[in-house]
């Protein structure tokens, strides 16, 4: 058994803030389901990094178990994992070995910490064990309790891009990873395209991936001598199986390498329990009502955008089930090329008994089609776009940020609690019956998903009406304060998209990002028109009941 605890423990800065994790981190690839601008970016991002060399598809082969899939491209052309034979629900699709995964446990406190750090401490021991030692620097940051998570991440991931031995697992693994360019979250905007999220809310959770980048970079800066925004990586001694020879060679690791490790550890982390926790208590079913986070309580009882970044911020969280569960994150090879659909045909866990981690069928695939997982139920546009750079048109999980705000609407209207089943059944009814007349066009299916989005968010309670009042009031006051309009915002997004096709690889890269900007806060302001013709009808028929009485 090798020993991790080598060298002294790392000294830490008492002037650094925790804040709090922004996503909930199981995306593998980049798949492009919101628009051509998004396509566009992936498309041209692809061409430059080139398909994986057969070399390199190898050594990811070599890290599975089960292997059921091969990597290829999905009907849209990108790449993904795709079923190599018919598959039977609770087939084992694939199966990674944990000391092929690179492992760490959330941040904790208390009584958690110390299951977690012993968990880890194992982890450690065996990867080591599978592909060499770590330096002892790098060791003390992993194991150090009172460290982020993805900074123990990013500087793992980091260390590996350096010094893994070409042809190796980890090399082959760098090798396929998206490449900076590519990497379309919130942690490689600039300040300028942040304030082009225009809406509050997701400007202030822009910042906060800002402030977290700044604290990786801080505790990676302990490992890697910082010097002009550059950080030195010495490769003498390396570890990982990486050192046919004994001469010392130093790399640089800039400000940009540290954003796009970060957008990787956070965009292909999946969060799962450990194993005592994970029989002590039983996880809600993907789809089933989730708690509501203090943050949301925070929002909905109207303490602004800082306050909704919070709650948005809180559904991201990996392993989050309404309590501190002692979670751990992992980085699986091979696995992590899946793509996300919402209606996927697989799910993934850890089999502790087999140390495994596992993605296995939930429905009948047939050989040739894409294998998927879900990146998260109910999950938010603003939480897909902040942290794999797409969104999704007509997202139910839009509800879930919206209903706070609806919510504190209804409390400022007399505290009042209860719905009006009928009334919302009525008004949903209405709404269906509008759009499946017309159901012949995709924009007009994209508008019911957004009217039932909103009609699920909506508080109507027996004849409120000044809670549809104020509803309204907020509607309009969050789209006054946008600097353009829907239908600039159209407009500006075939620019983009224009710009995106005839530019340059990197100018184009840019074009896309501003392109999938302009288009989700579009898709914003469609849904939020939404919510206020929604509103203007429960506000009439709330009025038209008081007149009844």
């Amino acid at each position: 058994m090798l020993h991790t605890h080598l060298g002294p423990a790392r000294s830490r800065s008492s002037s650094g803030t925790h804040h709090i994790c922004c996503v909930k981190a199981c995306s593998r690839r980049l798949k492009p389901l919101s628009s051509p601008r998004r396509q566009q970016a992936s498309a041209t991002a692809t061409a430059a990094a080139g398909a994986p060399t057969a070399d390199a598809v190898a050594a990811l082969q070599s890290a599975c178990a089960v292997r059921r899939a091969h990597i290829g491209l999905n009907a849209q052309g990108f790449r993904g994992l795709i079923a190599s034979n018919d598959l039977s629900p609770g087939d084992v699709v694939v199966s990674v070995p944990l000391h092929n995964i690179l492992q760490v446990p959330r941040q904790l406190t208390g009584a958690a910490a110390g299951a977690a750090a012993a968990a880890a401490a194992t982890a450690l021991d065996r990867w080591q064990q599978q592909h060499g030692t770590l330096p002892a620097p790098l060791l003390d940051l992993v194991l150090d309790p009172g460290c982020p998570w993805e900074a123990k991440l990013v500087a793992w991931l980091l260390q590996l891009k350096a010094a893994a031995a070409p042809g190796s697992l980890w090399h082959s693994y760098c090798q396929v990873l998206p490449a900076a360019e590519e990497t379309l979250s919130f942690f490689c905007y600039s300040e300028q395209q942040a304030e082009q999220l225009q809406f509050g809310t997701w400007k202030a959770l822009a910042h906060k991936h800002r402030e977290l980048l700044q604290q990786v970079q801080q505790e990676c800066a302990v490992l890697y001598t910082s010097s002009s925004g550059q950080q030195a990586v010495t490769t003498a001694d390396r570890g990982c199986s990486s050192s046919s020879s004994g001469s010392s060679t130093t790399l640089t690791v800039t400000d940009q390498d540290v954003a796009w490790a970060l957008s990787l550890v956070k965009s292909r982390t999946f969060g799962r329990q450990l194993q005592q926790q994970q029989q002590q208590q039983q996880v809600p079913a993907r789809g089933s009502q989730q708690p509501v986070s203090k943050e949301a309580a925070a929002a909905a009882a109207g303490e602004g955008a800082p306050a909704a970044a919070a709650a948005a911020a809180a559904e991201l969280e990996p392993g989050r089930d309404g309590d501190d569960s002692e979670v751990v994150l992992l980085m699986v090879p091979y696995v992590d090329m899946i793509n996300h659909s919402p209606c996927n045909n697989c799910s993934f866990d850890v089999d502790w008994s087999k140390g495994c981690f596992e993605i296995t069928c939930t429905v009948p695939i047939t050989n040739g089609s894409e294998v998927t997982i879900s990146y998260g139920s109910n999950k938010s546009n603003l939480a897909l776009l902040s942290c794999y750079g797409f969104f999704q048109p007509g997202n139910f999980g839009d509800a879930q940020l919206l209903r706070p705000m609806f919510e504190g609407c209804l409390a400022a209207a007399g505290r009042i609690k209860g719905f009006d089943q009928e009334l919302v059944a009525a008004a949903a009814a209405a709404a269906a019956a509008a759009d499946l007349a017309n159901q012949r066009q995709r924009q007009d299916e994209l508008q019911l998903a957004r009217q039932q989005c909103a009609v699920t968010a909506l508080p109507v309670t027996t004849l409120q009406q000044y809670a549809a009042q104020l509803l309204l009031y907020q509607v309009r006051q969050i789209l006054r304060l946008c600097g353009t309009t829907a239908g600039e915002d159209a407009a500006a997004s075939k620019q983009a998209a224009m710009s995106a096709q005839d530019g340059l690889p990197m100018a184009a890269i840019t074009a896309a990002v501003d392109g999938s900007i302009i288009a989700a806060r579009l898709e914003q302001k469609l849904l939020l028109q939404e919510c206020e013709a929604v509103g203007q009808n429960l506000l009439s028929c709330i009025q038209q009941r008081l007149k009844e009485v």
